[in-house]
């Protein structure tokens, strides 16, 4: 038996290992998988050692890698960081995973605001809209848009029908905002 140097896939050291004396030939060695026969590497402290094919290369020991983010986000070996597929356009915006896209901090609250219709109906009620929805639901010739008023179970700030009918009806986003309770910073 033979003390031998255990190397990862990269090169780097990882410890000692022991090679086998081949029973057919004696004095060859059978080394293991990713071992070499050279001198034991002196590591400096906060180092680690790489094997250069003929000699020890030492180098500074890199950040711990956080936690990954996100499945889609890549690491960077130069800057020891996770990387979205696409860059933040700001520092606040928030990434969403299933949609592959940033979103701005009111971005990404009105896409997440949502009302059972009771409290929709109470925030109606609050504003003063509630009997302006009334009357031109009543009045409307879309049967959709009666359907969705007498049987939607909830409401949703990014729904294509709610901003449809508020469009028609002449509602801001600032309006609807307020009903689903978003507060828009304007700093």
């Amino acid at each position: 038996m033979k003390q031998v140097i255990q190397l990862d896939a990269d090169g780097y050291f990882v410890g000692l290992t022991v090679a086998d004396e081949s029973p057919l030939e004696p004095g060859v060695y059978l080394m293991p998988a990713g071992t070499i026969d050279a001198p034991v590497p002196d590591i400096p402290e906060g180092q680690r050692a790489k094997w250069d094919g003929s000699d020890w290369l030492y180098e500074d020991i890199p950040p711990e890698k956080p936690e990954q983010p996100y499945p889609s986000w890549t690491y960077d070996e130069e800057t020891y960081t996770w990387l979205p597929p696409i860059p933040q356009p700001e520092p606040d915006y928030i990434w969403d995973e299933d949609e592959q896209a940033w979103y701005s901090p009111l971005e990404n609250a009105r896409r997440n605001a949502s009302l059972s219709r009771a409290n929709f109906k109470l925030a109606l009620l609050e504003a003063g809209y509630l009997q302006d929805v009334k009357d031109f639901v009543a009045q409307s010739a879309d049967d959709r848009i009666t359907i969705l008023w007498e049987d939607s179970a909830s409401f949703e700030r990014t729904h294509p029908d709610l901003l449809l009918l508020a469009s028609q009806m002449g509602y801001t986003d600032e309006q609807m905002d307020a009903l689903f309770g978003i507060e828009v910073d304007n700093g």
